[in-house]
């Protein structure tokens, strides 16, 4: 997962608006139910990112149920949808063959008091970031081996993030001079691993702050 930058709601909506004037052709009084789960994630997590994800994460999503597909109301992964028959089925109609480059929303977590009960039905959902727009995408992308899908999430990204997982950082202009940045989660532990050399890496707190040197960490 590469991390490209926090973004806000408004200015994540008039993308929305943009992605779907190319992709679908309707405007914002449309896709009124995405737009729901939007500000319900906003009101739950209160914060998003941007986010470029490989072929393997995106086959890692929890989708949630949907009867036009045949995915069951406990929900499946992306990797476990494309052996659906019906799925294999769509993605073999014109209509599953080609969508223009857009972004899919994700969240780190189940909406919670959502208005959608398909979020309530979700089952051995951790580690997994959920979906929230983008499922017919998601699944022609996943089935043609598309290599890096753009998206944005809500929520602390280290919530799901598993042992050894990494995000590289983009953008750390105090860092100036070093290559190789990036952010190595392991259980809950959080360390900014700076190049190759270990006693430049530091350990950082949940709230991103007080690091101090790994030298002799073991790490």
């Amino acid at each position: 997962m590469r991390l490209l930058g926090s973004k806000s709601l408004p200015d994540l909506r008039k993308i929305f608006d943009e992605e779907n004037r190319v992709k679908d052709g309707w405007y914002p009084d449309k896709d009124t139910w995405p737009r729901g789960r939007f500000d319900e994630a906003n009101l739950q997590f209160g914060e998003w990112n941007e986010v470029e994800l490989s072929h393997a994460e995106i086959l890692n999503v929890k989708l949630h149920w949907n009867k036009e597909l045949g995915i069951p109301q406990d929900g499946m992964t992306v990797a476990e949808a494309l052996k659906l028959d019906l799925v294999r089925a769509w993605i073999g109609t014109d209509t599953g063959k080609v969508f223009p480059e857009s972004h899919i929303w994700l969240a780190t977590a189940p909406l919670k008091n959502s208005s959608a009960v398909e979020y309530g039905f979700l089952k051995d959902h951790h580690g997994h970031p959920i979906l929230l727009d983008g499922l017919h995408r998601l699944l022609a992308w996943a089935a043609s081996d598309k290599q890096t899908t753009s998206a944005f999430i809500a929520g602390t990204l280290r919530k799901y993030a598993k042992i050894e997982d990494r995000i590289k950082i983009t953008n750390l202009p105090s860092l100036d001079g070093f290559a190789d940045v990036v952010l190595l989660f392991r259980h809950d532990e959080v360390i900014l691993q700076i190049g190759n050399d270990r006693s430049k890496w530091r350990k950082l707190s949940p709230q991103w702050e007080e690091g101090f040197d790994l030298t002799d960490s073991g790490v």
